[in-house]
């Protein structure tokens, strides 16, 4: 016999799910990735020591444990799953998403933007086991495992919404004297603050290139 799934919103969560599967358009499966397992391992050993959620939230730094690997590069979510060793039953459960309104571990799995996939598992003290599930639309790991560090920016702008895209070569660009422009653009994702680092290179009519690094702060 096999052993259900309980929930707490009833059938109700599962049927939703079914709803949902049946209509959803199929994707491209995700790439595992190396660091991202990396970061799951650490972030599922963290939560193993908590003994409740509150303490979760206090010692599992997720941006510290990312910057010690790298760099996010556009979108990126964490699910949590706890209790369940059968990976199918793993994947059900985030499917079903039972007491989230918003189906938020759902919405991760059907994320079209994640390419790239990193998941661990581990005991834990409280809930049996827990599992971590990383999805990133791109990943820029450190280089000889070093800890990352970026071009201290001439000015920080706040990008409000329906402003131009500041990675877009532009007219204005070309001040006086400059013959060649290029930009360098890095997405830094942490918790909901998002900030687009762009980075223009001028070439000027004597040869010589002038850099300048803006960091633009925008709202997930």
């Amino acid at each position: 016999m096999k052993a259900g799934i309980q929930t707490n919103e009833g059938d109700v969560a599962v049927k939703d799910a079914i709803d949902f599967l049946e209509k959803v358009t199929p994707l491209k499966a995700l790439d595992s990735d190396e660091s991202l397992n990396s970061i799951a391992k650490d972030s599922v050993n963290n939560i193993g020591l908590c003994k409740d959620f509150d303490e979760i939230e206090k010692k599992n730094d997720l941006d510290s444990l990312i910057e010690k690997y790298g760099s996010i590069n556009g979108a990126f979510a964490q699910s949590v799953e706890f209790g369940t060793t059968v990976p199918e039953m793993i994947v059900a459960n985030l499917l079903i998403d039972d007491g989230d309104s918003d189906r938020g571990n759902r919405k991760n799995i059907f994320k079209e933007e994640f390419k790239i996939i990193g998941a661990n598992y581990a005991v834990h003290k409280e809930f049996r086991t827990s599992t971590v599930i990383l999805f990133c639309q791109n990943f820029i790991p450190n280089k000889d495992g070093e800890k990352k560090t970026h071009k201290k920016a001439d000015k920080t702008v706040t990008l409000k919404e329906g402003d131009p895209d500041p990675s877009e070569i532009k007219d204005e660009d070309f001040t006086e004297g400059v013959t060649k422009v290029s930009k360098e653009v890095e997405i830094i994702t942490k918790g909901k603050q998002v900030t687009k680092i762009v980075t223009t290179n001028k070439t000027m009519k004597d040869g010589s290139i002038v850099t300048e690094v803006t960091n633009y702060e925008m709202e997930k």
